[in-house]
């Protein structure tokens, strides 16, 4: 898997909130959603222009930030401390959603199709499992707003 195709694992699933918040166009939704689904790449420069906010986190942390290992410590592990410090936009946010924002790894319980039921906190959830086709029950996975993005 390519950097980019990466990062738009983690990165998609906020992407209607900066559509909500007029960050990015209907547009760009449709096309960063597109290549969600069918795992296809978007430039670094389009990422970069509309995730403004993880791009500048993610260059604090390397100067080769496009590295898989580099984006997995940054969404696995920073992101959540960004969320708990209520960094830039997050201080807007409700104690409800920036907790649904955090990626959190999740057990899976039951699987039926591709709706995942997950074990998040210690409580039975759903997620949408449609990305990782090869996940399975007992499998722990990486769970962004509701969405399963990778195994862990």
């Amino acid at each position: 898997m390519k950097p980019e195709q990466y990062f738009l694992r983690y990165a998609f699933p906020c992407a209607h909130v900066l559509l909500e918040q007029k960050k990015i166009t209907r547009e760009q939704y449709v096309e960063l959603e597109r290549a969600f689904y069918e795992n296809s790449i978007v430039s670094r420069e389009k990422l970069e222009s509309m995730f403004k906010a993880a791009s500048r986190r993610l260059k604090t942390l390397s100067e080769d930030y496009w590295n898989i290992e580099v984006l997995r410590h940054y969404f696995v592990s920073y992101h959540n401390k960004c969320i708990e410090e209520n960094e830039g936009d997050y201080a807007k946010f409700s104690g409800e959603f920036k907790e649904d924002c955090k990626v959190k790894k999740c057990k899976i319980l039951r699987k039926e199709g591709i709706n995942l039921t997950v074990e998040m906190d210690g409580t039975e959830t759903q997620a949408d499992g449609k990305i990782l086709p090869e996940a399975k029950e007992g499998d722990e996975v990486y769970v962004h707003l509701g969405v399963a993005v990778e195994i862990a």
